[in-house]
């Protein structure tokens, strides 16, 4: 069915043009279209016309070819194809808005925790405070970068020449942009992996951009070029939306139904065993305060490729929260803390959690994976979520 706007052929039954969205007159019926495309008859009395001698079909063709000739040409359906960005500006692109996101985010972090270790009141679990500068640091890097699309483009989109367009051409919100900058977290796990599938289901564009109806199109292509390729990108996305909505939406709600069980537990043990829930309380305290200590550790490790002789060669400043004595074994790595008569009201005292950290052999090397956090005296209910590992540590 042709478009009388742009003569565009589309697909019989479509109510609108693809090429510019025009309404489509119904073709006439076949009777109405036989007559109308039958010859005119032939004019009495032209001795010019009949003298020439030539067969009808030959002069209906030639008034096909001028006919043709007065009509204005379609749009090819490649000339779109001039807005659609490469893959490698916009693996670029992306790079530079992950390394801003990154930053900005550490940055944001590393203030928070300054700030939460210079105000006492603010250090205690269930302050309000806390709990809101810990969200507003974390949401922050996504909302700028979000605003930051929303107004042109975001640092490695400018830097690439790409820009964000909603489908009728336009920049999009600010609510949509920023969740269109999720797609790093998407992304993370395995970033290679995942933009390969991604193209395998949804083409250049994208999951993100399918789900939210953004384009990523050249910073310099013309209107009627991004105009026309947005038009094919709407008819190549149809049948992938709803695909690509529940790829999203599964993974998500797996993973709300797995927070929401594990906060379930957490408030159903704590309601059967009040006193055990006030003793993890203080153990969670310890446990967080002991983490400037274990990265001391570590980071002594990475230095001199051995563990520190003794806790002393560490130089603390002073003993965290709740700890009487500590031990560090020379050759292991392993910390222990003996626990002070203040930690859950002295139910505790003289106790210990022992931290072993995990390392692994790789290309002839010891690299580190993780510590693990038990005790060997402290009962397996009290112990904190933060220090409960299944594999305890082995006694030294």
């Amino acid at each position: 069915m042709k478009c009388a706007v742009c003569n565009w052929q589309n697909r019989k039954g479509e109510t609108e043009c693809f090429n510019c969205g025009a309404a489509l007159v119904a073709e006439p019926p076949a009777a109405v279209a036989a007559a109308a495309a039958a010859p005119a008859p032939w004019p009495q009395g032209s001795v010019e016309v009949a003298s020439l001698g030539l067969p009808q079909p030959i002069l209906e063709a030639e008034g096909a070819k001028k006919s043709a000739k007065a009509e204005p040409a379609a749009l090819p359906q490649s000339e779109g194809e001039k807005a659609e960005p490469t893959e490698m500006a916009r693996v670029i692109a992306a790079l530079v808005d992950g390394m801003a996101l990154a930053l900005l985010f550490f940055s944001l972090m590393m203030g928070e925790t300054a700030l939460i270790r210079a105000i006492p009141w603010m250090q205690k679990d269930d302050s309000l405070w806390s709990i809101l500068l810990v969200l507003l640091s974390t949401l922050a890097p996504w909302v700028w970068l979000g605003w930051m699309e929303a107004r042109g483009g975001t640092p490695g989109k400018r830097l690439m020449g790409l820009r964000v367009v909603e489908r009728s051409g336009q920049p999009l919100g600010v609510l949509r942009a920023t969740l269109r900058q999720l797609r790093f977290a998407m992304h993370l796990p395995m970033p290679g992996i995942l933009r390969f599938i991604e193209r395998l289901l949804v083409g250049e564009q994208g999951l993100h951009n399918t789900l939210l109806g953004s384009y990523v199109v050249r910073r310099d292509a013309d209107a009627h070029t991004v105009s026309d390729f947005l038009a094919h990108q709407h008819h190549r996305r149809k049948d992938w939306t709803r695909v690509a909505f529940w790829l999203v939406v599964t993974p998500l709600a797996l993973i709300a139904v797995v927070v929401f069980g594990v906060w379930t537990y957490d408030a159903w043990r704590d309601w059967r065993d009040p006193e055990g829930a006030a003793v993890r309380q203080s153990l969670r305290v310890v446990v967080r305060d002991m983490e400037p200590v274990i990265d001391k550790v570590q980071n002594y490790r990475h230095t001199a490729d051995q563990f520190a002789a003794s806790i002393e060669e560490l130089e603390l400043a002073s003993l965290p929260h709740g700890v009487q004595h500590l031990l560090l074994n020379s050759v292991t790595g392993q910390v222990v803390a003996k626990l002070s008569p203040e930690v859950a009201q002295g139910q505790l005292a003289g106790q210990h959690l022992e931290w072993t950290p995990q390392l692994r052999e790789r290309k002839g090397q010891l690299r580190w994976r993780r510590w693990l956090c038990g005790s060997r005296d402290v009962p397996a209910d009290w112990l904190p979520r933060n220090c409960d590992d299944t594999e305890k540590p082995k006694p030294q």
